[in-house]
């Protein structure tokens, strides 16, 4: 693990909201760019790399063997993960409260972790085939927080029931979810991108 941050930016039309991307598993700064690019084309982007590296792999946080999480270590990482979008917001004059996050699986979970768990500057994401960690231990007000988030009933990693959790733990916290299931596994898949584009594309600029 190191303090040092791994990024990449990808400039756009400076009027456009940006754009973070946060990887799945094995991913790093530069892994979501087509998928953001398509979703996204004419933003600024902003990928920060996991620092955890395990099994080789990069990571955002530390998953146990047993499949559980390791608390302590997402913590510490959620804290550095905020300071590292502010520092690079910063370094690229981005505005950071409209941020909007494209988070994968890995990516997806600490972006859904943080907002339940602490005060973010961002309000937007697109979560895809995200997972509940560990529920919030109070309760959160999200009012103005929206989401667009993806499930696969034939993903082995994430659960229906883990899913329907999330989700409703952030209805709970009044942020406005919109929730796309299909049927496929744990990747991403034409429908789901169109489907999300389709979301995008009602935001308001």
């Amino acid at each position: 693990m190191t303090n040092d941050i791994h990024a990449a930016f990808y400039p756009g039309k400076t009027s456009l909201a940006p754009v973070l991307m946060l990887h799945g598993t094995g991913g790093d700064e530069s892994d979501l760019l087509p998928i953001a690019t398509f979703l996204f084309p004419e933003h600024p982007k902003l990928g920060i790399r996991g620092r955890i590296i395990q099994d080789g792999s990069n990571r955002y946080f530390i998953r146990r063997k047993d499949g559980s999480f390791d608390l302590n270590n997402l913590n510490q990482e959620t804290d550095w993960l905020l300071d590292a979008v502010q520092q690079e917001t910063a370094r690229y004059r981005l505005n950071i409260s409209q941020l909007i996050v494209l988070g994968f699986s890995n990516g997806a979970n600490i972006a859904a972790y943080t907002w339940l768990n602490r005060t973010t500057p961002f309000k937007t994401a697109v979560l895809l085939h995200p997972m509940m960690i560990t529920p919030p231990k109070q309760p959160v007000d999200l009012t103005g927080y929206r989401v667009f988030t993806t499930f696969g009933d034939l993903d082995p990693i994430v659960s229906e029931t883990n899913f329907d959790q999330l989700t409703q733990q952030l209805m709970a916290a009044q942020v406005a979810t919109k929730i796309f299931k299909n049927h496929q596994s744990h990747h991403l898949t034409q429908t789901e991108l169109i489907a999300a584009q389709a979301w995008i594309n009602k935001l308001p600029q």
